[in-house]
């Protein structure tokens, strides 16, 4: 059970905190909480579980050239790690890669076919450097450095990837977003209206949307922050109530804020703020269990929010919403997990790694059919 205080001295001991880990490229782009939007499916259900190469927790997702990576986090001993384990979803082959550097409260977003990895802490270092993986080549690419932060947020659309938000230290929240472009590899920045670290990213539609998180305000904060990629424009909207340690992910049109924690109440929230793209509108649904670092993808019309942690400790829990149907049902993961990561592409959402019983090593297999 993680209850939160919102003080940089606190962060700076070793929070764990998931990190912007399920971001969207829609219309059957590929990326953490998508895939194949306009294929139908009827079920969806476990199908096992697979063995990750080393155990950990909080890592960062993401997904590009029929491949899911979910890369540093958490070791069972608290260090960093480096290594990314690559998951191919036709063949169910398994492989790894290791990142230049260990990371962990970091972040993660792909475009196209290229994997961005940003920010995090190593060694009591923020990370500037960004590392990029070219999933279609099979190569590491140089973009350079970014904004050196952790507890930060990112999501890819077209050929963008923005990182924004996060903690830089000595109480510092920075409101700057990094904008790199995968196709002219050529950098850009912009703003969001508050700094804040424990923040959230993903993307729907032309709209890459930054919301919830904390700072050095005594409560969390409700803030949403949109950006228009088409125009550059942001606007500025509200999340039903405030919270960080939520989790983002977009289906279609839509993008899910869901669970959390809030210093204000003390308490695990239920609450799931759901912002439409499309029109420019927002709606809310509960999940069946009030809980933070949950980790969600979609796949389809799917979206999957497993595990996390509640008043009781790690959860088993799964909320589902078919979005044709527009009906909820629940699940239970085989084993608890908090700070798990999830990424959804073709017909698998995978569950993997996390804290509870044995869930580090491992990563759960969900398998949808028409």
């Amino acid at each position: 059970m993680k209850k939160i205080q919102w003080m940089p001295v606190i962060i700076m001991a070793g929070m764990l905190v998931a990190c912007g880990k399920d971001d969207h490229l829609p219309d059957g782009g590929e990326g953490p909480g998508n895939g194949n939007t306009d294929t139908t499916y009827t079920t969806i259900a476990s199908s096992g579980t697979i063995q990750l190469s080393e155990a950990r927790s909080y890592m960062a997702a993401a997904t590009a050239a029929g491949k899911m990576f979910f890369a540093g986090g958490n070791k069972t001993g608290g260090q960093a790690s480096a290594t990314i384990d690559v998951y191919t979803v036709e063949t169910g082959a398994q492989s790894t890669l290791a990142l230049s550097l260990p990371r962990e409260r970091h972040t993660a977003a792909a475009a196209g076919n290229t994997v961005v990895f940003a920010g995090g802490n190593y060694d009591g270092t923020h990370a500037s450097p960004i590392e990029c993986y070219d999933a279609a080549g099979a190569k590491w690419l140089n973009p350079g450095s970014s904004f050196p932060r952790f507890l930060c947020a990112a999501a890819g659309l077209d050929n963008v990837v923005l990182i924004g938000g996060g903690f830089y230290g000595n109480g510092y929240y920075p409101r700057r977003v990094d904008i790199y472009n995968v196709t002219t590899q050529a950098w850009d920045s912009t703003q969001l209206s508050k700094g804040r670290a424990y923040v959230v990213a993903a993307a729907a539609g032309k709209k890459i949307v930054f919301a919830g998180g904390a700072s050095n305000d005594p409560t969390v904060s409700d803030v949403a922050d949109i950006y228009d990629i088409a125009t550059k424009t942001w606007k500025t909207s509200k999340l039903s109530t405030g919270r960080a340690d939520l989790v983002a992910v977009a289906c279609g049109s839509q993008i899910f804020f869901a669970g959390g924690y809030s210093n204000t109440s003390n308490q695990y929230l239920d609450v799931i703020d759901i912002y439409d793209a499309a029109t420019n509108s927002w709606s809310t649904a509960k999940l069946g269990v009030p809980r933070s670092h949950i980790a969600a993808a979609s796949v389809g019309n799917f979206v999957l929010f497993a595990g996390g942690s509640t008043a009781a400790g790690p959860s088993d829990a799964v909320d589902v919403y078919n979005t044709k149907t527009k009906a909820w049902s629940t699940m239970k993961l085989s084993m608890v997990r908090e700070g798990a990561a999830a990424a959804g592409l073709r017909n698998k959402i995978l569950v993997a790694g996390g804290n509870g019983s044995a869930a580090g090593k491992s990563a759960e297999v969900f398998t949808l059919s028409k």
